[in-house]
């Protein structure tokens, strides 16, 4: 009995122990956030851009990391805002961007880009730099717009056009003997993602939309460059076909950088622009703090609001992260933008490759819902295809980024048949009961039977028909012309359009 009450004693004084920690640890953490919400800058500060890490539309939340001491997941949402906000804050004087590539794709490459011109219009007095040791094509096309570019001398710039690849793994399949039954409507020939499975090259109406997407690209790519360094896009082809840019000279002969120079030189060229003293540290911010800095507006405070409500990621049923795009929490945020009578309207930004049919469905009736209501606008990122086309396609407006991944108005099935792999390859064999003749669908251990192949092309054909009715629908098109430019092709921005 005396060992259980000192046992007890111990485990009572170990829990108080514990809370005393937690309640310690949650102080200095709400502690930190106070302090961050508080960030101060002096006159002459230069906002420091680096987008090597991963980028998203807004940022995940990753409150892990802050704990550990790790770096912010960065939000595109951030950046533009922070970049507007440099523009009107007097104690920003550029903006300076270290950087070799860029995390969240070319499509938002574009959308920074654009705010940095705006930034440059907007601000003359005030300037943008760039260093790097190396340059991806992406982040030199935002490079682009920078007063002076700055390369390392033992860095490169990658200038040779775009390419697209795609693994084939038919010939492993047969080999393992494993038959991949694909069900896809005839009207969807451009539907690729299942031709890995089921051929050893591409198809021709798949070479075809991706070729068009590569060259489109590149076309805006090349048309933006030309503008800012004053090359013709003629120029800027020979020198990607004939590889002319091998070292960073080449790149400073042919115009394509200002100087060849190390980071101390970028730094030193900065502090004559701000007026800072050798033996002084350049002052700069990065935008994790900066997004903290409070800068006087202007504007007249209003109740009112426009709800911007972020499907980014993958469409699944059920609930959603910050990543994945939830029917049921999506659906959730837009009834509650719906019943909130301050929101005025709903910006829909959509950054999404599709998913689930249903789900897709499901998210579009609740925007149906709330446009009765008030106007839903869609803003479509990198990606709006399939699904993330079709949550949007009855939205009262589309605004599309340029170089958006948009379309792929399509639906296929996939189920593998790995019978002979596990029976004749590998010894194992099954057998199985049922109540009905087609109970069994969905057993990759044996092959489907005419009826049940014949069961799933009807359920595509089904979803490719509703779908098909909404974008006709959203977009007032005939069925047969939206069924004539769908057919699962993807389309850029301006061909979107």
């Amino acid at each position: 009995m005396k060992s259980f009450f000192k046992y007890t004693a111990a485990t009572i004084i170990g829990i108080f122990i514990t809370m005393i920690i937690v309640v310690v640890i949650s102080f200095s953490f709400t502690a930190s956030i106070s302090k961050e919400d508080t960030v101060e800058i002096k006159p002459n500060t230069v906002l420091h851009l680096n987008f090597d890490k991963s980028m998203y539309d807004k940022a995940p939340s990753d409150i892990q990391s802050s704990f550990a001491g790790g770096e912010k997941p960065l939000g595109l949402n951030t950046v533009l805002e922070n970049i507007n906000k440099a523009t009107r804050d007097e104690n920003i004087s550029g903006i300076f961007i270290e950087t070799q590539t860029f995390g969240g794709g070319i499509a938002m490459a574009e959308e920074v880009r654009e705010a940095l011109l705006k930034f440059k219009k907007d601000a003359p007095n005030k300037f943008i730099v760039t260093y790097s040791k190396s340059l991806s094509i992406t982040a030199y096309y935002l490079a682009t717009v920078s007063d002076r570019i700055y390369l390392n001398p033992s860095g490169n710039l990658d200038f040779k056009g775009l390419s697209a690849s795609v693994i084939f793994f038919k010939n492993l399949l047969d080999n393992l003997d494993v038959e991949v039954q694909v069900f896809r409507p005839e009207g969807c020939k451009f539907k690729s993602a299942v031709e890995p499975y089921i051929l050893d090259k591409m198809s021709e109406a798949n070479r075809e939309q991706m070729s068009k997407y590569i060259q489109g690209t590149w076309d805006i790519i090349v048309d933006g460059i030309a503008k800012e360094r004053n090359i013709t896009e003629e120029e800027l082809n020979r020198i990607a076909d004939n590889l002319l840019i091998t070292n960073a000279q080449d790149a400073k002969d042919y115009n394509l950088i200002d100087f060849v120079g190390h980071y101390d030189e970028a730094v030193a060229y900065m502090k004559q622009l701000t007026q800072t003293k050798e033996d002084k540290k350049l002052a700069t911010v990065s935008i994790n703090n900066y997004k903290n800095v409070e800068v006087d507006d202007d504007k007249e405070f209003t109740k009112d609001r426009i709800a911007v409500i972020y499907a980014q990621g993958q469409i699944v049923d059920g609930k959603g992260s910050d990543t994945k795009i939830g029917d049921q929490t999506l659906i959730k945020s837009i009834r509650s933008a719906r019943e909130d009578k301050n929101v005025k309207a709903v910006v829909l930004r959509v950054n999404s490759p599709g998913g689930s049919a249903l789900a897709s469905e499901v998210i579009l009736r609740e925007i149906e819902l709330t446009q009765k209501e008030k106007p839903v606008i869609a803003s479509f990122g990198a990606t709006a295809a399939s699904g993330g086309y079709y949550i949007s396609c009855k939205c009262d407006k589309i605004i599309c980024n340029p170089l958006c991944v948009t379309g792929s108005i399509g639906v296929f099935g996939m189920i593998p048949n790995a019978q002979k792999l596990l029976n004749e390859k590998i010894g194992i064999t099954t057998d199985i009961v049922t109540t009905n003749r087609n109970s069994n669908e969905l057993n990759i251990l044996e092959g489907m039977t005419p009826e049940m192949k014949q069961f799933w092309n009807k359920q595509v054909d089904d979803i490719y028909t509703t779908f098909i009715g909404h974008v006709s629908e959203g977009r007032d098109l005939t069925t047969a012309r939206v069924d004539e430019i769908g057919q699962g092709r993807v389309w850029l921005g301006p061909d979107a359009i």
